[in-house]
């Protein structure tokens, strides 16, 4: 917006007297100057494909406009109360008032304005009758005459405004009661145009009383062509209150699908509307719970005790209805039940079915075959004729009967059993998903009918790829392992002889010798080399299976960064702690930026960079970081800390960002903290805890300095165990962490350098690295 002012303040500075700014805009911005500058504007909001050639058509002649606004067009932000005010009324917003109906000030543009090249005017303005009541209709009938030099059409305007007050309540100033755009008239011509306003669409939501109540009183209805300017007006006595009449019935059991035999009490509760919220926190309401609900013309909920409620069932068949509403299942089919109130019907669908089921195992391995059983059960009162079960299997797999399929009669109360011999083909993929489906056709009390039962399946090798753990194995060289974790969900045992695996650029099979018992699981222990501490690895791993086959891919990211067993105490300096390995925040390095900030580039590492070093001992997790910037900004503190330079950092239990599944202690055990130098020294803020809640911190040592001549920022943090209950303190626990760096410049929060996703561009675990308390020795 900002060069889009500097190019208007600098054709405005030409002065030329016959320019038009042309706007094109969501909603109002402040024009004030840009209305001195210019004699015309012409705005509109975005209009597709076409908005070029429709501006010029109206700039050039060819078309007259006679668009008016939808909104108020606000003077500016000093106009509107704040984003998070969501009230409409003058008490509500701080005496602002919001929308035309009780806005306060003087907008720029009142709601309805609109030009033309044209101009009109309003005469023989009847406003009748002079009394009515709730139910009535207002007419209003007027002129409008093209008093301008051409041809064009505007939109009549009807607003009616209240002519009193009520205790206690807030009333709309006006609100727009009809409008009408007239025809295209040419100079001089008139149209005469007739609005009618029912009575009752001048209402009001009623909290008390739960229903829409017009108020009593004169109403006088202005004509004209926006919501300021009233051109014509006459005034009403409108009297009484609506009369209640059924408006829309409602008919919402709690299910739809049925066995015969079943029963649906159309008087009775739908569980699902249940209300479940705290009602001390909410304004009242109805509770409009039940299964058959009918809403009145003023929006209340008619009494059906006081009510004309019939019922009926368009297929007797199928189920049966009686007077006081309880719905019989009796065959498998499909009907709708109606059911009207005092002349007004509402209509649910049911459909009946005979309990019809396919079970098979849900783990299936490629090369073997399974057992798929279906059972039909008769629940109605009647005989089911000539049953006929099929099965059907994905495309390459073949399924056998190996029982009878068919039977001429089945009684009620009697069930069928039905099995096939399904063949899971060797080419089946480890991973892949599919479906057994069984029909069933057969005549029942209602005629011919069709039922359906699935069964889904999971192709697995038996050695699925479930965890891949980094553990750091030594320090100098670097080196590590991936301990793999393949779990057999089959019910068969899984031969397992071979781990494949990629590591960045490095790959290797690493030869196993294992069986897995059906439901368990096994640990390969895979050794790497030429590994580089808290580099970021993207891997996937596979099992091999006797056969060399290949199980389905695991595939997830590992870091492995050993966290120094050093106890530091209160106050340590950068020597005692930099001769151990560290996360180099360098983007050249192990560091990512993400730029918030298009017109601020990172200026590389003499603008942000860094290094964090991690230590602990039995009491703490201790963190370094040397911290290069440019300048130093943090105006917040304590919770919007984030907004400014600080040093962010995540931990959780587990790896979920090498796992299959993120498990629930991982999602659970999420903490997120920050430091920073503020105007109060330096505060460390808790954002994320399992339980202990957000807030600052006051039970660890935070040490933040800076060195304006190094343009260096040292942080120094003892964060207790206790503040990290999701981390154990154990020798070789690997855990998943993150960090975060943020830059503010200018006033701008300019990006961020993060190790790690999941604090800045995301909150999931699963982004984080890993980290492993290393003993001792």
């Amino acid at each position: 917006m900002r060069n889009a002012s500097e190019l208007i303040s600098q054709v405005a500075a030409l002065g030329n007297p016959r320019t038009a700014l042309v706007m094109q805009a969501d909603g109002p911005y402040d024009i004030k100057e840009a209305q001195q500058d210019f004699p015309a504007i012409v705005f509109s909001g975005y209009n597709g494909e076409s908005q070029g050639s429709a501006h010029a058509q109206v700039l050039f002649g060819k078309v007259n406009p006679s668009g008016h606004l939808d909104f108020t067009w606000y003077a500016d932000d000093s106009q509107l109360p704040p984003m998070d005010n969501y009230g409409l009324t003058p008490s509500q917003t701080g005496g602002l008032g919001r929308t035309y109906m009780h806005f306060t000030g003087k907008p720029t543009y009142p709601f309805g304005y609109g030009l033309s090249y044209s101009q009109f005017a309003y005469s023989h303005v009847k406003v009748g009758p002079g009394s009515v009541s709730a139910d009535g209709t207002v007419r209003v009938g007027f002129d409008v005459t093209n008093t301008g030099k051409v041809a064009g059409s505007t939109v009549a305007q009807l607003y009616a405004a209240r002519q009193f007050t009520v205790p206690g309540a807030e009333l709309p100033k006006e609100q727009l009661a009809g409008f009408r755009k007239t025809a295209v008239l040419a100079p001089g011509h008139t149209q005469h145009i007739d609005l009618s306003v029912k009575a009752a669409d001048l209402s009001q939501w009623d909290e008390g009383a739960l229903k829409q109540v017009v108020r009593n009183g004169d109403y006088q209805f202005r004509v004209g062509p926006d919501s300021a300017t009233a051109a014509g007006t006459g005034t009403v006595q409108v009297h009484g209150a609506i009369t209640p009449r059924v408006r829309s019935v409602t008919v919402q059991p709690g299910q739809v699908v049925f066995k015969a035999g079943d029963t649906l009490n159309l008087t009775g509760k739908n569980p699902w509307i249940a209300p479940d919220t705290d009602p001390t926190l909410e304004q009242q309401h109805a509770a409009a719970d039940s299964i058959v609900e009918a809403a009145d013309n003023d929006q209340s909920f008619a009494d059906l005790s006081r009510s004309r409620v019939t019922h009926r069932s368009s297929d007797p068949r199928v189920a049966t209805v009686s007077r006081t509403g309880v719905v019989a299942m009796r065959a498998p089919g499909a009907a709708t039940i109606e059911v009207t109130v005092d002349g007004v019907t509402g209509t649910a669908p049911i459909v009946v079915q005979s309990p019809f089921t396919l079970q098979a195992a849900g783990i299936v391995k490629p090369n073997t075959t399974i057992t798929a059983t279906a059972t039909f059960a008769n629940t109605s009162a009647q005989a089911i004729r000539n049953l006929s079960m099929e099965l059907g299997s994905p495309s390459g797999w073949t399924a056998a009967p190996t029982s009878p399929v068919s039977v001429s009669n089945v009684a009620p109360g009697g069930q069928v059993t039905a099995t096939w011999s399904v063949t899971v083909p060797a080419s089946a993929s480890p991973g892949a998903k599919a479906e057994l489906d069984a029909t069933a056709a057969f005549t029942g009390g209602a005629g011919a009918y069709t039922q359906a039962a699935v069964s889904t399946l999971t192709v697995t090798s038996g050695a699925t790829p479930e965890q891949v753990t980094p553990v750091v194995t030594g320090m100098s060289p670097a080196a590590g392992s991936l301990q793999v974790v393949v779990h057999n969900p089959s019910d068969t045992p899984t031969t397992v002889t071979a781990v494949k695996w990629k590591l960045g650029s490095a790959t290797g099979t690493q030869p196993v010798s294992a069986t897995i018992a059906p439901q368990g699981s096994a640990t390969v222990d895979v050794p790497v080399t030429g590994i580089g501490f808290a580099k970021q690895y993207a891997f996937p791993v596979t099992s091999v299976i006797s056969g060399d086959l290949s199980s389905e891919a695991l595939t997830g990211h590992v870091t492995f960064l050993p966290v120094v067993n050093k106890s530091l105490g209160k106050s340590w300096t950068l020597d005692q702690v930099k001769d151990g390995p560290a996360v180099d925040l360098a983007t050249t390095a192990d560091g990512t930026w993400v730029s918030l900030d298009g017109s601020q580039p990172y200026g590389g590492p003499s603008d942000l960079s860094g290094k964090v070093w991690l230590d602990w001992d039995a009491d703490n997790l201790y963190l370094t970081a040397d911290i290069t910037d440019d300048v130093q900004s943090e105006p917040a503190t304590d919770a919007n800390i984030w907004q400014g330079d600080c040093l962010q950092f995540a931990a959780t239990s587990g790896v979920p960002g090498s796992s299959a599944t993120e498990s629930s202690a991982s999602a659970a055990g999420h903490y997120e903290y920050g430091a920073a130098l503020t105007s109060l020294g330096a505060r460390l803020y808790r954002w994320t805890a399992p339980t202990e809640g957000s807030g600052p911190v006051t039970d660890a040592t935070v040490n933040v300095t800076r060195d304006e001549a190094t343009h260096t920022t040292l942080y120094e943090l003892a964060v207790p165990w206790s503040d990290l209950t999701s981390v154990q303190p154990t020798a070789n626990n690997v855990f998943s962490f993150a960090l975060d760096l943020n830059e503010k410049d200018n006033g701008v929060r300019k990006g961020y350098t993060q190790w790690g996703d999941g604090i800045g561009s995301s909150k999931d675990v699963a982004g984080f690295d890993m980290a492993q308390l290393v003993p001792a020795s």
